[in-house]
């Protein structure tokens, strides 16, 4: 029999990606906001002269932003949802960066040992996930252990920080020699590019704008002397780039995918006020990586022809037209990822089987799709036949026992959808 979820059954990659996404979007919602609130109380700061409280508030969130990230990562990819590994990832996060700064070392080690400063660069989104990562395994591995009595205390979920901590003091050797041999690589590799002039610009720019999801950015500073470079930076931030946007905020209207659109427009309005967004390269990134790709690209062809004064309006309708004609043809392609969009068709004779498999319309009471999951509640986990529902497609059991969540990657909400159709086709041949 033919189901709609095929290749995807099973898939730990996407389910982790799946995870991914649910832990950053939230966060990535804010950042659009903040930077707004911070460019509009520039904008007044001569008039108000409290608004200049607010004029690094967008700073201090993306200080803020792998701090939070690394409990929602933790959250997402613990089974248990406590809040206790969220306190875990925190703590570990704080840690890290705490023990892995230059200062700190320096004084460890009475100056006797050379201290690279790239470790300077490790507060960021990457050091975020190892953090909520270690801790969801940490809590889903030790939080039911029981300790002697004398030490009972520290038993279950108390004992989870406490092992963190000691755990993330152990990765902090070999991810410091990791972390600062990548950073060196990346610094040594913006020297030789340096000497190529704008081709090497044009490279750097590439590398650049893949570097924004990890936190890392503007590691091609010394670029600007080059002439048309700032020219390449406006007319991405003021043409190319809200183009695009504007493109992608349509497209999400037209799909009724309203939460996301307004999400795109405020990354617009960002960076029509401030500065590129930095939210929408994330949202690219996690959402559709091919269109990420080919923007990372195009970020550098857009410079290296702005350093021979091309018109920067032709830029903006060429490149713009590009993005713009590859989001429609990966739509159609099905090469764009979109969580919650719909593809194709749900079969009928499945949906009848899974009806049947969770015992009828009069064993189900509650239905719901969220992000790629569908939960369904039943009154009776007898009458569900477990084996067949596994053979259907993946699920494990929610938080509370009487609800299955279903693995339904993109057709979450058609299938629901298609599942309510058919109860209440059963229940008019019913009422007949």
């Amino acid at each position: 029999m033919k189901t709609f979820y095929n290749s995807r059954k099973g898939s730990g990659f996407m389910t982790w990606y799946r995870k991914l996404w649910v832990a950053c979007m939230p966060l990535l919602l804010f950042l659009p906001i903040v930077s707004i609130m911070a460019s509009i109380s520039q904008l007044l700061a001569e008039i108000l002269p409290f608004m200049t409280l607010f004029v690094r508030l967008d700073a201090l969130y993306a200080k803020a932003l792998p701090f939070l990230l690394a409990g929602f990562v933790s959250y997402q990819f613990c089974r248990h949802k406590d809040g206790s590994v969220v306190l875990s990832a925190m703590i570990a996060y704080l840690l890290i960066i705490s023990v892995l700064q230059s200062e700190v070392l320096n004084e460890a080690f009475a100056y006797q040992w050379h201290v690279d400063v790239a470790v300077d660069y490790i507060q960021n989104p990457l050091t975020a996930i190892l953090c909520g990562l270690v801790a969801a395994k940490l809590f889903e591995r030790f939080s039911q252990v029981q300790l002697p009595k004398s030490l009972a205390f520290f038993s279950g979920r108390r004992l989870v920080p406490i092992l963190t901590i000691f755990i993330m003091l152990g990765l902090a050797v070999p991810y410091y020699f990791i972390w600062t041999f990548t950073i060196r690589q990346l610094f040594s590799l913006t020297a030789v590019l340096y000497e190529h002039g704008i081709v090497g610009a044009s490279i750097s720019k590439v590398l650049n704008s893949g570097l924004v999801i990890v936190g890392l950015r503007d590691i091609s500073d010394g670029f600007y002397i080059l002439p048309g470079f700032q020219k390449g930076i406006t007319v991405m931030q003021y043409g190319v780039m809200p183009a695009f946007m504007l493109a992608w905020m349509v497209f999400l209207l037209h799909k009724k995918r309203y939460p996301m659109a307004i999400f795109v427009s405020l990354c617009l309005l960002q960076c029509l006020l401030s500065q590129a967004s930095d939210a929408f390269v994330l949202y690219l990134f996690i959402s559709a990586p091919l269109l990420w790709l080919v923007y990372c690209i195009g970020s550098g062809c857009i410079f290296y022809l702005a350093y021979f004064s091309v018109s920067g309006g032709l830029l903006t309708v060429v490149f713009g037209s590009i993005y713009i004609s590859l989001l429609w043809l990966s739509y159609k392609r099905q090469w764009l990822y979109l969580p919650q969009e719909e593809r194709g068709a749900i079969h009928d004779e499945y949906v009848i089987e899974l009806l049947e498999v969770f015992g009828g319309m009069e064993n189900i009471r509650v239905m719901k799709a969220m992000d790629r999951s569908l939960f369904i509640t039943v009154y009776d986990m007898d009458f569900v036949d477990e084996q067949r529902l596994q053979k259907l497609c993946a699920y494990h059991l929610a938080k509370d026992e009487y609800c299955y969540e279903l693995a339904a990657g993109n057709q979450a909400f058609a299938l629901q959808q298609a599942l309510q159709r058919l109860q209440e086709k059963e229940l008019q041949q019913l009422l007949l």
